[in-house]
């Protein structure tokens, strides 16, 4: 589908609001399909321990040519992960919750390695650790061990070339730093027993206010965070581990690596710079939501009842041409997606799924209206293939 959206006012709108404007609603474009693609995955039951989110969005100028299924029992592909993002689980996920942690002791011991200019223990030493059969608390262990070694090897060599080091601050900031994170390996099991509860409180139908105060608090963290995390990115990078329980499918990879963009991603077609603002946009349903959702408001309604008592000729004219837009829009398919959203059994995920849904929308319709683009200007180009 295009769209065309033009200013009904004539407001001078500065270069970098037109970038704002266009990367705002990519970013809604986007993320309406990534929410298709978790209701479509939610309704067909997953295990919601294999749905993913990374803890930063990707970056538009980045190629990521090189990103596509991920293996994560390979070096290569927990240093892909390693380069998205830190990853976290719908529900706990021993894998993910292990990796995640491992990331963040890394990143943490690296920092003060940097402090003391002794840069040692590379991302692969520690993707090598990742992948190793053991318990989380052995490779907490086996990091700061190995991470010692190093440290006391290159003190070792720079003694022999006459200068003198000495980082035994710098071992003892490292042990402190285990410590911390050999306390946190330790929750996994409690982490563990809170998911089979809270489980076991869906398929019976608890209610949150009946829920223990652990499965409350793992509702709340777990849940509810993943959306909230979900809904503060701009462009958040979710992953589903397939079946064999060893690789991650990206969600809408077209849209992050260059080499994969085809029609479903967000394009400018046409853009009018002068006053009014005008552009022309290929987006595919997604953007025919945001429409629908604005075709069918309140503040529309009014502005017809104006427009109404100026010339009731022209808002005939013009409710047939948006009732006509409201069935296009509904004849290829715009209201499908709510038929699987009720198809969610979980009643608490499918309350946060819509809410999910509202907010992306809401973000959507602002920057409409904060730049004139959102009344009868509108108009849809082309049928939906």
């Amino acid at each position: 589908m295009i769209v065309k959206i033009q200013q009904t006012e004539n407001t001078d709108i500065s270069s970098w609001e037109i970038s704002n404007i266009v990367s705002s609603l990519s970013c809604y474009d986007y993320k309406t399909k990534l929410l298709d693609n978790m209701t479509s995955a939610f309704s067909d039951n997953i295990d919601l321990g294999k749905l993913i989110i990374f803890d930063k969005s990707f970056e538009v100028n980045k190629r990521y040519t090189n990103l596509g299924v991920i293996n994560i029992n390979s070096i290569e592909g927990v240093l892909s992960i390693y380069a998205m993002g830190k990853p976290r689980s719908l529900f706990f996920n021993y894998k993910y919750d292990e990796m995640n942690l491992l990331f963040r002791y890394y990143d943490k011991c690296r920092s003060e390695l940097y402090k003391s200019r002794t840069r040692v223990y590379t991302k692969n030493d520690m993707a090598r650790v990742v992948i190793a059969d053991m318990s989380v608390r052995e490779k907490v262990r086996l990091i700061k061990d190995q991470i010692s070694d190093q440290v006391n090897d290159y003190e070792h060599e720079q003694n022999e070339l006459g200068e003198t080091l000495d980082h035994t601050n710098l071992l003892e900031r490292i042990s402190l730093i285990e410590d911390e994170f050999l306390n946190e390996a330790s929750q996994f099991e409690g982490l563990e027993i809170a998911r089979k509860g809270y489980e076991e409180c869906i398929l019976e139908g608890v209610e949150y206010r009946e829920m223990t105060g652990p499965q409350q608090d793992y509702f709340t963290n777990r849940f509810v965070g993943f959306f909230k995390f979900f809904d503060q990115m701009a462009r958040p990078v979710l992953a589903l581990e397939r079946n064999d329980n060893r690789t991650l499918d990206i969600l809408k990879l077209n849209h992050i690596n260059r080499n994969m963009r085809d029609d479903d991603v967000f394009k400018v077609t046409e853009m009018q710079h002068n006053s009014p603002v005008a552009l022309a946009i290929s987006a595919g349903i997604s953007l025919g939501i945001l429409l629908k959702y604005y075709f069918e408001s309140r503040k529309l309604a009014k502005e017809f009842e104006l427009l109404e008592a100026e010339n009731a000729d022209l808002a005939s004219t013009e409710r047939e041409r948006f009732d006509s837009m409201l069935q296009y829009l509904t004849d290829n398919n715009v209201d499908s997606i709510n038929t699987l959203i009720n198809s969610i059994e979980n009643q608490h995920l499918k309350q946060q799924i819509k809410n999910s849904y509202n907010s992306n929308v809401d973000k959507g319709r602002k920057i409409l209206r904060r730049y004139k683009l959102d009344n009868r200007s509108v108009t849809l180009e082309t049928a939906v293939e």
